[in-house]
């Protein structure tokens, strides 16, 4: 099956597409702002994967560049439109789970190269530009999990492989407990950021960097190497994901039995007109 711009590039809400020359520019925005996570159907945690799908099936997509509006990745979560948690059901976490394996499997499956551009602060789903293949990022860029450990809630929807991938099983542990931040000039150092750069050149390189490999390299280089590049962080990520989203969703639907635990009174706090979670049927 393959595709075509022309059938995707007006398909999503928080999703824009450009094509030049053969390099794709995939632009995360919310509003054609800042992007600001949301789970619901209609929001990145579920367009993703599908927008990913059609990205690398599209033949004419050589290079691909991911970036986001605004002046950062992502640092909002639509808290407003979350279920409340009546609505936190193994129902919806399976939802959850389906559209999280998606967004994986499906960006990891591009086979083409995809260059990440962090353009400011990174707290949440940072691993979306980090599982690229070259990672440029703002010079007041930073990464930090707020959406997990912070507000009570168990990292296991793959970012905690990920971390322990790019900085060391340790210091994953300890940025999730003591809710740590790691600046741009420290993810250079550890080797998951490539280049720096002022945010209004980092579009620019990008399209340079993309240029010179379509210059330089065949398309079956690029493609193979893009293959090979990618497959231990697969195997990775998908050995370890299911399990350990389940454990997230288990303590989600557990709350009921945690009223009383500082947690749970964070997640309130994040939530002010949620009610008690309630175990739903499916």
């Amino acid at each position: 099956m393959f595709t075509k711009l022309d059938d995707y590039k007006n398909k999503y809400k928080n999703i824009t597409f450009e094509r030049r020359d053969g390099i794709l520019q995939m632009t995360f925005t919310t509003d054609g702002g800042p992007l600001k996570w949301s789970a619901m159907p209609d929001g990145p945690q579920h367009e993703a994967g599908a927008a990913f799908f059609d990205v690398g099936h599209d033949p004419e997509n050589k290079i691909v560049i991911l970036t986001s509006g605004g002046d950062r990745w992502c640092t909002d979560y639509d808290l407003d439109n979350y279920p409340d948690q009546e609505g936190v059901t193994p129902l919806w976490w399976d939802y959850l789970y389906r559209a999280e394996r998606d967004l994986f499997t499906q960006l990891l499956d591009i086979p083409v190269p995809v260059i990440g551009i962090v353009n400011g602060p990174a707290t949440y789903h940072a691993e979306i530009p980090l599982l690229s293949d070259v990672v440029l990022a703002a010079d007041d860029a930073f990464f930090r999990d707020d959406s997990h450990v912070a507000v009570g809630v168990v990292a296991g929807d793959g970012i905690q492989v990920l971390w322990q991938m790019l900085v060391g099983i340790n210091r994953a542990r300890a940025m999730q407990y003591l809710h740590q931040s790691i600046s741009v000039d420290d993810a250079l150092v550890q080797g998951f950021v490539a280049e720096k750069h002022p945010r209004e050149k980092l579009l620019a390189r990008a399209y340079e960097v993309a240029e010179n490999l379509i210059k330089t390299c065949s398309p079956v280089t690029l493609r193979n190497t893009r293959l090979t590049m990618t497959q231990y962080i697969k195997t990775r990520l998908f050995n370890e994901h299911a399990g350990s989203y389940a454990l997230e969703g288990l303590a989600q639907v557990m709350r009921p039995q945690l009223q009383s635990a500082p947690d749970v009174e964070v997640w309130h706090s994040r939530h002010p007109n949620k009610g008690s979670i309630k175990i739903g049927h499916d």
